[in-house]
C-alpha cells in the first residue's frame, strides 16, 4: 500500500507504459487491488481522477478474452477493483461512464467478467438510481436478448464437449471460457437486477413486461437434451438454477400483472412440476428457491393450476428429491405441500386424503423435523376433518380416515409423554446452572440448542399440545356422529357407539394427555396470560370427551377414572386447574349424568383416604373438591338427582362413621357441608325421602360431636345440624335437638354460623305453631334469650337488627327468662394468689397483685403462632410473656420452702445416705443439673426478711386455694411453653431445661413426703398441684401441648425410678394420687381426657415395677376397658390401640405370677400342690371377675377385647376358657337361659346374644344347643323380620334404629353359625334337623340383604356348612326357588338379587346349569336395546306391575 500512496499519476503512467509488458501490467493491477483500501480514505478522489480513466481505457480498448490467459486476468482484476470502489458521492461523476463501460463488457466479454459487471450494475443502480434512467433500457434489452437466444444457447452449449480446451501461443492447453451471451450463470443473475430496476424505474415495467413474460414462459418449458445432461452436469445445474430464477421473477410479477399471466396458468404449474423433477439432487439451493417460489404461487389465484397436479405433488420423490437434499429441504417442502393441500382439500378424493394423512401423520412422529413443522402438519390434518366427514363414500372409508387421524394424534401424545420429563429435567438443570454461575455475557454467537435453551422447546411443545387438543374435539365428534350413507334416515337417529378399538384409542388419549400436562408445572414459565391459556387447554381437553355418546363415555371413564384422579393428585401445583376437567364433564348436559355416576362410585370407595388434613395430604384435598363439584352438579341438571340418590345413604353413613374414627374429621364434616348446601333449598324430593331414615342418627351424631369433639369442629357440626336437607315437617320430631343447636349457633364465634342460627330461629317462629314450638324452647329458654340479648348491638354489628326482630316476634315470652336465676361470675375471694412488694421510697411501699398479669401472659403463650410480617412480633411477645411467667414461678417456689437452711440440708443428706446405691444421681447431674443438694437452685431455702414475714401471716383456706390455683396455672403455662420450638431454641429462655428443673424440684418434694416428713414442714403449697397441671394440659385438645405434658410426666416418673428404684418408687403416695387422677380421666365423656388418661396409665405401666401393676390391676383394667365404652364417640378409635397394648401388658404381668407360684417350695406333697393350685386359682379368679361381665357388653370393641384377654389368660394359665368361665356361667347367661329377650333393649340384647355365641363356640362349650333353643328361634324371627319395632323414648330411642337392627341380625347369624358347628348338631342330627334347615334357609335369605355386614357373616356361615357336609337337594331347591323365580322376570331384577346370585354361584357353582347363563344373556340383550328397555318401563306402568329395579340402578344391574 505504501507503494502507491501519493503517486497516483506516476502509477497511472507506469500502467500505460506497460501496455506491451503483460506480466508487469498484471503485477501493477494486482498491487492496485491489494491497495484498494486507499479508496476509503481522503485520497479516494485523487485515486479516481488518476486511475479511473486509465482503467476504463484499458477495458474498453482491450479485446475480450475467450480463453484463460494473463490478459484475461488483467481484465478480471480491473473489474474487481471497479466493483470494490465505495459507492459514495466521490464516485458519482464517474457513474454514467462506469455503467456504459460495464454494459459494453457485459455484452461482449466472457462469463467470469460478465458476472462481475452484473454486480457493478446492481450496486450502481441501487445507490445512484435517480440519474441513471437512460442506462436502464440497454440492460433490459440485453436481458430480453438472453431469453430470445436461450433455445439456441441450450442447443449449442449442450452440444459442446465438456471441459473444452485450446492451445495457446506457447503450446499449452488452456481452458476455453464461456461467453456472457451463452452463459446460464449470467442469466441466473439477471432477473434479480431486473426486479430492482422495475422497482426503481416503474415506468419501464409496462413497456417491457409484455415482452418478458412470453419469453420467460418459453424459457421455463425448454428441456435440455436428456442424453447429454449427465455429461454436462454442472451446466445442467446452472441451467436449472436459471429456470428457477426465472420462475421467481414470474412470481414477482404475478400479483401486478395477473391478467397477462392468466393464459399461462396451466403452463406455469406444469413447469413447476417439471422443475421439481429435473432439479438435480446436488442443487439444494435451487430446490429450496423453487419451493419458495411455489409457495408464492400457491398464495395467489394461480394455484388452481396445481389442482390437477396434486397427485404428483404428493409424491415425495418429486417434492423433496433424493440424496443429501432430502433432509435439508424437507421442512420447506412439507410446508409448501401443506399450503397446497389446504387450498385443494375440498376437491380431494378419499385416496388422495388417505395419502395426505399418511404423509403428514408420518411427519408428526418424525423426530428429525422441528416441532414447528410437526405443529403445522397437525394443523393441516385437522383442516381435513370436516371435509372427510362430509365426503360421501359408498364404502364409508371416511370414518376409517378419521380414526387414523385420531390414532396419529394420540400416538403423538404418547411420544410427548416420554419427551416432556426429559425437557423438564433440562429446564431444571439450566435453572440450577444459572443460579450457580450467575448471569454471564458473551459476544460470540451461540446456536440455540435444546441443551442451552430448553425454554424454546417448552414453548413449542405447549403450542403443539394446544393445537392437538383444540382439534381433537372435532375429530372425536365427527367419529361419534359419522353417518353411513347406506343407512336409512330413521336409522340415523340412533346414536353411534364407538367400537372397542376406538374406545381404547380415546382412553389412551386421556391417559397420555393427562401425563403431558406435567409441562405446565415448570417453574418460571407461567404468566397471567399463560395461565389463562393453560385453563383453556384443560377445558378443551375435557370437551373432547363430552362429544362422546354416554355409553362410550362410560366405557372409557369407568376404567380410566383412577388415572384421572392420580394425575390430578400428582400435579399438585395444577390440581386446582386440573379440576376443570371433571368440572367440565359435570357441566356438560351430554355426559354429566354418566360421569356423576362414575365419579360418585369411585369417590365413595376412596372416602377413607380423606382422613389426613387437606393441608397435609393432596389426596384429601382433591377428594374433597371432587365431592364438592359432583354435589354441585345436582343443581345444574335435575337428572343427576337420581344418580346421587343410591349413593346418599352410603356417603352420609360412611362420613359419620369415619368422623368417629379418625384423628382429623374436618374433611368429612366439610364433605357433609358441601352435600347439605348443594341439595338444600327444597327442590330435591327424591333425595329428601332418601335422607329421612338417616336423620335420627345423623342429628344425634352431630350433637354428640358438638358436645364431645374438639373446638375446631364444633361449629361445623352446629352448622350441619341447622342445614340438614329435609322439609320442616320432617324435622318437627327433632325440634328438641335442633333448639339446642340454635342456642349453640347463637353463641358461636363464626359470623356465618350466628346468621344461620338467627335465620333458623326466625323461620321457626314465623312458620311453626307457638303451642308446639314454645314448650320445646322452655328447656333452653334462658340460654336462648341471653344469647339473643348478647347479639343486640348497634351498627356495625350485622346481627342486632335480626336479633331484635326475633325478640319482637316472640312477644311477651322474651321476658320469661328474667324470673330465673342468673349464672354470674364471681371471685372466690378478694385476696390475690401472688403479690409482689414494690418500694419507691424509704417509707412508701405497696403490694402489686400479679394474678391478672399471669392470666394475660398465659393467653399470649396459648395463642397460635402467626406467620408473615407479624411473626417476629409474636415471637418476641411470647418470649417476654414466658420470662415473666418463669420469674413468677421461681418466686412462688422460693416462697413455698419454709425450713431453715441447715435443717433442710441435713434432712436431704440423711435421705441420700440411706439408698446411695440406688440413687445414682451422677448422670442426672450431668443432664438435669448438679447432683450436690446445695447446688440445686430451684429448692433454695427462703432467707429474706420479707419472706419470713409472709410465712408468719395466718392464711385462710380460701387464700391457700387461690394460691394453689395461681400456682397450677403457672405450672400449666410453663408446660405449654415447652411445646414452643422458638422458646426452646432461644438462648434466653430454654423452656425445656427450666421445665426439667421444675420436675426435679417436685420429684424431690414427693420423695421427702415418702420419708414421713410433714407436708407443712417442706412446703406451704400442695405439691400435688403440679400433677393437676400435668393432667390438665394432657387433657387439652392441642396435640403439641399434650406431647409436652406427656414428656413432663415421663421425666417425673423417670426421676422417681432413678431416685428410689422401680420397687420403692411404686410405694410413693403420689403414684396412688396420680393413678386416681388418670383413671378418672378415662371415665370422662370427652375424648381428650380419655386419651390423656389412657396414655398416662400406659406410661405408669411401662415405668413402674410389675408388683405395682399387680397391686393396681383391677383399677387399671377397668379404666382401660372403659375407654372402649361409648365407642361411637368421634375419636375413641385413636385410643383403642394403646389401650389394647396396655391391657395385654397388665394381664401378662398378672399372669406372670403363675411362674412365681410354681417356684414356691413344697412343704409337703399334697399341701404344697394344693397351695400352688389355690394361688393359681386366686390369680385367675381376680382377672376373670373383672373380664367376665364384659362379655355381655353391648359394645363390640369391649366384647372383642374381653375375648382376647380371656384367651390370653387361658394360654398363660394352661386352663381352657370354658373351665375359667364355668363358675360364672349362671350369672353370665341367666337372662338367656331363662326367658325370651324380646322385652330387653336391643343394645343389651346384642350383648347377651354375643355372649351366648362365644360360650357356644368354646371347646368344650359352656352351653348346649338345647339351652339356647328359645334364643335360636328368636334369632330366626329377628332375621326374617325386616321391620323395626317402635320403641318409646323419643329421639334417643329412635336414633340408630337401623344400625342396631343390623348389628342384632349380624350377631343372630353368628349365633346360628356357631349352633350349626356345635357337637350337639353332629350327635343328634334327627332331633335338630328342622332347626338346622331353618337356619340354613336364613343363610340363603340373608345373602340377598343390602347390608354388607349381614351378607358377609351369612356367606361365611353357609360356606362352613357346605364345607362340612353336602346339603340335601330338596333343601337347596327350596332355598333357591325364590331367587330363580325373581330372576325369570327382568322387572324384578335388583342389585341385592344379583349380588346374592353371584355369591351362590361362588359357593354352589356345581348346582347350576347352562340355562341360567342363557337367561342372563337374554336379559343383557334387552338392556342393550333402548327400545325394549323403554317398552319394559311402559308396560310396568300400564299393567301396574311393581318393578324392584330403580331407574338409577338400571346401569348397575346391566353391568
Amino acid at each position: 500500500m505504501q507503494y502507491i500512496q501519493g503517486r497516483f499519476e506516476e502509477h497511472a503512467q507506469r500502467f500505460v507504459q506497460s501496455k506491451h509488458d503483460v506480466e508487469q501490467r498484471l503485477k501493477l493491477v494486482t498491487s492496485f487491488r491489494e491497495s484498494i483500501e486507499i479508496a476509503h480514505t481522503s485520497e479516494y478522489e485523487n485515486f479516481l481522477k488518476c486511475l479511473f480513466p486509465v482503467f476504463a481505457n484499458a477495458l474498453s480498448e482491450g479485446a475480450p478474452m475467450t480463453v484463460e490467459c494473463d490478459e484475461q486476468k488483467i481484465r478480471n482484476v480491473l473489474l474487481e477493483i471497479l466493483n470494490r470502489l465505495p459507492n459514495n458521492e466521490v464516485l458519482r461523476p464517474y457513474v454514467n461512464q462506469l455503467l456504459r463501460l460495464v454494459m459494453q463488457i457485459l455484452t461482449i466479454d466472457n462469463q467470469e467478467n460478465a458476472l462481475i459487471c452484473l454486480r457493478i450494475i446492481f450496486d450502481v443502480h441501487k445507490n445512484f438510481s435517480p440519474n441513471l434512467e437512460s442506462e436502464v433500457q440497454p440492460f433490459i434489452n440485453f436481458f430480453i436478448n438472453l431469453y430470445k437466444n436461450l433455445p439456441e444457447t441450450v442447443q449449442e452449449v449442450f452440444q459442446r464437449k465438456p471441459n473444452r480446451t485450446a492451445i495457446s501461443s506457447d503450446g499449452t492447453h488452456v481452458k476455453v471460457l464461456t461467453m456472457s451471451v451463452r452463459s446460464f450463470k449470467v442469466l441466473t443473475e439477471c432477473p434479480l437486477i431486473v426486479m430492482l430496476l422495475f422497482q426503481l424505474y416503474p415506468q419501464h415495467v409496462e413497456t417491457n413486461i409484455h415482452r418478458l413474460i412470453p419469453l420467460m414462459m418459453r424459457a421455463l418449458t425448454i428441456q435440455p437434451p436428456t442424453n447429454l445432461t449427465q455429461q454436462h452436469s454442472q451446466l445442467y445445474s446452472d441451467f436449472i438454477a436459471a429456470q428457477v430464477k426465472t420462475l421467481s421473477f414470474l412470481t414477482y410479477v404475478l400479483r401486478g400483472f395477473a391478467d397477462r399471466m392468466q393464459p399461462h396458468q396451466d403452463t406455469l404449474s406444469k413447469c413447476v412440476i417439471q422443475l421439481l423433477l429435473n432439479c438435480p439432487t446436488s442443487s439444494i439451493n435451487s430446490r429450496k428457491e423453487l419451493l419458495v417460489a411455489t409457495r408464492h404461487i400457491l398464495a395467489t389465484n394461480f394455484r388452481k393450476g396445481f389442482f390437477k397436479k396434486i397427485n404428483m405433488m404428493l409424491k415425495e420423490e418429486v417434492l423433496i428429491g433424493q440424496g443429501r437434499a432430502h433432509e435439508i429441504v424437507r421442512p420447506l417442502a412439507y410446508s409448501t405441500l401443506a399450503d397446497l393441500v389446504h387450498h385443494v382439500r375440498a376437491d380431494l378424493t378419499i385416496e388422495q386424503l388417505s395419502k395426505v394423512i399418511y404423509i403428514f401423520s408420518r411427519n408428526i412422529h418424525d423426530p428429525t423435523l422441528p416441532l414447528s413443522i410437526q405443529t403445522a402438519s397437525v394443523r393441516l390434518i385437522l383442516t381435513l376433518v370436516d371435509h372427510i366427514y362430509r365426503t360421501q363414500d359408498a364404502k364409508d372409508r371416511g370414518r376409517t380416515l378419521l380414526v387414523r387421524i385420531l390414532s396419529a394424534l394420540v400416538n403423538k401424545f404418547d411420544t410427548l409423554k416420554d419427551y416432556i420429563p426429559k425437557l423438564i429435567h433440562l429446564v431444571n438443570k439450566k435453572k440450577k446452572r444459572v443460579q450457580a454461575q450467575g448471569h454471564t455475557w458473551t459476544l460470540a454467537y451461540t446456536p440455540r440448542t435444546e441443551e442451552e435453551f430448553p425454554e424454546d422447546s417448552v414453548r413449542e411443545v405447549k403450542q403443539l399440545m394446544f393445537t392437538m387438543v383444540f382439534g381433537l374435539k372435532t375429530v372425536v365428534w365427527c367419529i361419534s356422529n359419522f353417518r353411513s350413507h347406506s343407512i336409512t334416515h330413521s336409522q340415523q337417529r340412533r346414536p353411534i357407539v364407538l367400537d372397542e378399538v376406538e374406545c381404547r384409542i380415546v382412553a389412551r388419549f386421556l391417559q397420555h394427555g393427562l401425563n403431558c400436562f406435567k409441562i405446565y408445572t415448570l417453574p418460571g414459565f407461567t404468566r397471567s396470560r399463560t395461565q389463562q391459556i393453560e385453563k383453556d387447554v384443560l377445558e378443551h381437553f375435557a370437551s373432547v370427551f363430552t362429544v362422546l355418546d354416554p355409553r362410550s363415555f362410560r366405557d372409557v371413564f369407568s376404567v380410566q377414572i383412577e388415572t384421572l384422579f392420580n394425575q390430578i393428585v400428582e400435579n399438585q401445583r395444577l390440581h386446582m386447574h386440573m379440576l376443570i376437567i371433571p368440572q367440565h364433564f359435570l357441566s356438560s348436559s351430554n355426559v354429566s349424568k354418566a360421569f356423576a355416576d362414575i365419579l360418585l362410585s369411585f369417590l365413595t370407595k376412596k372416602m377413607k383416604d380423606m382422613a389426613k388434613p387437606s393441608s397435609e395430604s393432596p389426596v384429601s384435598l382433591v377428594l374433597l373438591n371432587l365431592f364438592r363439584i359432583v354435589f354441585g352438579s345436582v343443581t345444574l341438571f335435575t337428572e343427576n338427582e337420581t344418580v346421587l340418590r343410591p349413593y346418599l345413604n352410603n356417603i352420609v353413613s360412611t362420613a359419620m362413621k369415619l368422623i368417629k374414627e379418625v384423628e382429623h374429621p374436618t374433611n368429612y364434616l366439610s364433605l357433609l357441608r358441601f352435600l347439605f348446601r348443594s341439595i338444600g333449598g327444597g327442590k330435591f324430593e327424591l333425595l329428601y325421602k332418601e335422607f329421612l331414615p338417616l336423620l335420627p342418627e345423623l342429628l344425634q351424631g352431630l350433637m354428640h360431636i358438638q358436645a364431645r369433639g374438639p373446638q375446631s369442629i364444633r361449629e361445623i357440626s352446629i352448622e350441619l345440624c341447622l342445614t340438614v336437607p329435609a322439609r320442616l315437617s320432617s324435622l318437627l320430631q327433632f325440634i328438641p335437638l335442633l333448639v339446642q343447636a340454635v342456642v349453640l349457633a347463637l353463641k358461636a364465634k363464626d359470623e356465618q354460623v350466628i346468621k344461620l342460627g338467627l335465620r333458623t330461629l326466625e323461620f321457626w317462629v314465623d312458620n311453626l305453631n307457638p303451642e308446639y314450638l314454645y314448650p320445646h324452647m322452655c328447656t333452653v329458654l334462658s340460654d336462648l334469650m341471653r344469647a339473643l340479648c348478647a347479639l343486640l348491638r348497634p351498627h356495625p354489628s350485622p346481627f342486632g337488627v335480626t336479633a331484635l326482630s326475633v325478640l319482637g316476634k316472640l312477644g311477651g315470652r322474651n321476658r320469661r327468662f328474667l324470673i330465673e336465676a342468673f349464672n354470674v361470675d364471681n371471685e372466690m375471694s378478694s385476696e390475690q394468689g401472688l403479690l409482689i412488694g414494690m418500694k419507691f421510697a424509704p417509707h412508701h411501699s405497696f403490694q402489686l397483685p400479679m394474678d391478672k398479669l399471669i392470666e394475660y401472659a398465659g393467653k399470649i403463650l396459648c395463642k397460635p403462632a402467626l406467620s408473615g410480617t407479624s411473626a417476629d412480633e409474636d415471637k418476641n411477645a411470647k418470649k417476654q410473656a414466658y420470662l415473666f411467667l418463669r420469674t413468677c414461678m421461681m418466686v412462688m417456689i422460693d416462697r413455698a420452702i419454709n425450713v431453715t437452711d441447715s435443717a433442710f440440708m441435713s434432712t436431704l443428706k440423711s435421705f441420700y445416705s440411706e439408698d446411695e446405691k440406688k440413687m445414682d444421681c451422677s448422670d442426672h447431674g450431668d443432664k438435669k443439673g448438679s447432683s450436690d443438694p446445695s447446688e440445686v437452685k430451684s429448692i433454695q431455702p427462703c432467707t429474706s426478711a420479707q419472706n419470713r414475714e409472709e410465712s408468719d401471716v395466718v392464711r385462710s383456706r380460701s387464700f391457700n386455694a387461690i394460691k394453689e390455683h395461681v400456682f397450677q396455672q403457672l405450672c400449666k403455662y410453663i408446660i405449654i411453653a415447652s411445646s414452643d420450638k422458638n422458646l426452646e431454641e432461644d438462648a434466653d429462655t430454654k423452656s425445656n431445661k427450666f421445665l426439667l428443673s421444675i420436675s426435679l424440684h417436685f420429684s424431690l418434694l414427693f420423695v421427702f413426703m415418702q420419708k414421713n416428713l410433714n407436708q407443712a414442714e417442706v412446703s406451704i403449697l400442695d405439691a400435688k398441684v403440679f400433677l393437676d397441671a400435668i393432667v390438665e394440659v394432657m387433657c387439652n385438645e392441642n396435640r403439641l401441648w399434650f406431647k409436652a405434658a406427656k414428656a413432663t410426666l415421663d421425666s417425673l416418673l423417670d426421676l422417681f425410678v432413678k431416685l428410689l428404684g422401680r420397687d420403692k418408687a411404686g410405694k410413693l403416695p403420689v403414684l396412688a394420687e396420680l393413678l386416681s387422677k388418670l383413671s378418672h380421666c378415662c371415665y370422662e365423656d370427652m375424648w381428650e381426657p380419655r386419651h390423656a388418661g389412657c396414655m398416662g396409665l400406659a406410661a405408669l405401666c411401662d415405668k413402674m415395677s410389675p408388683s405395682w401393676v399387680r397391686t393396681n390391676q383391677g383399677e387399671l383394667i377397668r379404666a382401660f376397658m372403659f375407654t372402649f365404652r361409648d365407642s361411637h364417640s368421634e375419636f375413641a378409635a385413636m385410643t383403642a390401640d394403646q389401650a389394647n397394648k396396655s391391657l395385654d401388658k397388665v394381664v401378662g404381668i398378672s399372669c406372670s405370677q403363675y411362674n412365681e407360684a410354681a417356684q414356691i417350695p413344697d412343704s409337703g406333697s399334697a399341701t404344697g400342690s394344693g397351695t400352688k393350685k389355690q394361688d393359681k386359682m386366686s390369680i385367675t379368679r381376680a382377672l376373670v371377675t373383672i373380664l367376665a361381665p364384659e362379655l355381655i357388653s353391648g359394645i363390640y370393641a369391649v366384647r372383642t377385647c374381653a375375648h382376647r384377654l380371656l384367651g390370653l389368660v387361658s394360654e398363660l394359665s394352661g386352663t381352657p376358657v370354658a373351665s375359667i368361665l364355668n363358675p360364672y356361667r349362671t350369672r353370665l347367661l341367666a337372662p338367656v337361659l331363662q326367658q325370651s329377650l324380646h322385652a330387653v333393649p336391643m343394645s343389651i340384647r346384642i350383648g347377651y346374644i354375643s355372649a351366648a355365641t362365644y360360650c357356644l363356640s368354646l371347646r368344650p362349650p359352656l352351653v348346649t344347643v338345647n339351652d339356647l333353643l328359645y334364643l335360636l328361634h328368636d334369632a330366626i324371627a329377628d332375621v326374617r323380620d325386616d321391620t323395626a319395632q317402635n320403641y318409646a323414648g323419643g329421639i334417643a330411642g329412635r336414633t340408630g334404629r337401623v344400625q342396631l337392627l343390623n348389628r342384632l341380625q349380624v350377631e343372630d347369624i353368628k349365633l346360628m353359625s356357631a349352633a350349626l358347628a356345635s357337637e350337639d348338631m353332629k350327635k343328634n342330627p334327627t332331633e335338630y334337623q328342622e332347626l338346622k334347615n331353618n337356619l340354613i334357609r336364613v343363610f340363603f335369605r340373608s345373602l340377598l340383604s343390602r347390608t354388607p355386614e349381614i351378607v358377609k357373616v351369612a356367606k361365611e356361615g353357609l360356606k362352613k356348612v357346605i364345607d362340612r357336609e353336602k346339603l340335601p337337594k330338596e333343601l337347596l331347591q327350596q332355598c333357591m326357588r325364590p331367587i330363580l323365580l325373581n330372576l325369570a322376570d327382568i322387572r324384578k331384577l335388583c342389585m341385592p338379587l344379583l349380588g346374592g346370585l353371584s355369591r351362590l354361584l361362588e359357593l354352589l357353582s356345581n348346582c347350576f346349569n347352562v340355562t341360567l347363563g342363557e337367561k342372563l344373556l337374554d336379559h343383557m340383550r334387552k338392556f342393550a336395546d333402548p327400545e325394549v328397555l323403554k317398552k319394559m318401563r311402559y308396560d310396568t306402568l300400564e299393567n301396574g306391575v311393581t318393578s324392584r329395579m330403580k331407574p338409577e340402578d338400571e346401569v348397575q344391574v346391566a353391568a
